[in-house]
């Protein structure tokens, strides 16, 4: 359950990962300077934190290069970037709030779903794989009295 839940978490995560990061880098430093300012303005919610156990799972799946959820699973060529971008979050999620994606990695997943319209192959991104990986986001509820959601990985 431990693999399980932080690999699903990161076959979502690490591809929205690479495209953020090579979005942000084509973006200037006048709209950074933008969205920080607009975003200083409200709350911000914090990255989905992992334990001890989750985030060591984390730097090991990074440290290897390779995840076999995804579509091309070797990615040893962004090791440094993701370690880096991973690094300055804590080894926390940034893109999941809540046990949720957030709106901007809906939007991505949604763009990537769509690959086709702009002539490319959606299963390059991943495509036929975004369904069940979201519909892992909502894990079964424990009988609980609370009915709080069955998942040891996540703070």
């Amino acid at each position: 359950m431990k693999r399980s839940w932080i690999s699903t978490g990161l076959a979502l995560a690490l591809p929205l990962v690479a495209i953020f990061l090579f979005w942000d880098h084509r973006t200037g430093a006048a709209r950074r300077a933008r969205r920080q300012t607009e975003s200083s303005a409200r709350p911000v919610a914090l990255p989905q934190q992992l334990t001890s156990d989750g985030q060591a799972s984390l730097r090991s799946i990074i440290q290897s290069g390779n995840l076999s959820e995804l579509r091309w699973p070797d990615f040893s060529d962004y090791h440094k970037h993701l370690q880096k971008f991973y690094e300055s979050y804590g080894y926390s999620l940034p893109r999941i709030r809540g046990m949720q994606p957030t709106s901007q990695a809906k939007q991505v997943i949604s763009v990537l779903l769509k690959a086709e319209e702009k002539g490319l192959a959606a299963e390059d991104y991943d495509g036929p794989r975004w369904g069940d990986r979201l519909a892992k986001f909502n894990p079964p509820l424990c009988n609980h009295p609370k009915q709080m959601r069955c998942d040891s990985m996540l703070r």
